[in-house]
């Protein structure tokens, strides 16, 4: 819900990233979780992967709930629901 009003809010739609980011920003592990996840959950477990493997603290995680436009992620359930 926060990142939806956000993304759309800003310069005529985008993702979360793309508003907030200054420039493209290469990931080093992809994310993409159930959606009912509560981000703190989702945090403690990047935390955990994190410590698991010694990663450093410049480690960047690309999050699909953050960095798929809302829009695109709207159309893409419609086309997975056949609609």
């Amino acid at each position: 819900l926060v990142v939806a009003p956000t993304a759309a809010a800003a310069r005529g739609g985008g993702s979360w990233a793309e508003v907030v980011a200054a420039a493209a920003q290469p990931p080093d592990w992809f994310v993409s979780c159930w959606g009912g996840l509560p981000f703190s959950e989702l945090l403690a477990c990047l935390e955990q992967h994190a410590a698991d493997r010694d990663l450093p603290a410049a480690t960047r995680y690309w999050l699909a709930a953050c960095a798929l436009d809302p829009r695109e992620r709207d159309a893409a359930r419609a086309f997975a629901e056949g609609a």
